[in-house]
């Protein structure tokens, strides 16, 4: 959880070791129903939640739908570094 001057931000880190093989297979990101439901109790309160899916030193922020079914093509389109992640990070809370 991260809080500053412009609110309060829940993020839940999942970490995947390899991106996999195909463009075109899921990645996995193991949400349990009681993360799920904490994220969206955030949300519904108020706060803000995201999901940070990390594979080696990029990442993708889901701060919608925590469960979308994410490709090894989307994540390769849309991932940034973690530099910009802590960019993103801070400008939740600071901004």
């Amino acid at each position: 959880m991260y809080g500053g001057p412009s609110g309060i931000l829940f993020v839940e880190y999942k970490y995947v070791k390899q991106l996999p093989v195909r463009n075109t297979t899921l990645i996995k990101t193991s949400l349990a129903p009681l993360q799920i439901q904490w994220l969206q109790r955030m949300t519904d309160c108020g706060q803000r939640a995201a999901v940070v899916i990390g594979v080696e030193k990029h990442a993708i922020i889901l701060v919608k739908d925590w469960t979308a079914n994410i490709t090894r093509e989307y994540y390769a389109e849309n991932r940034i570094t973690l530099g910009h992640l802590q960019k993103w990070l801070i400008s939740q809370c600071f901004d």
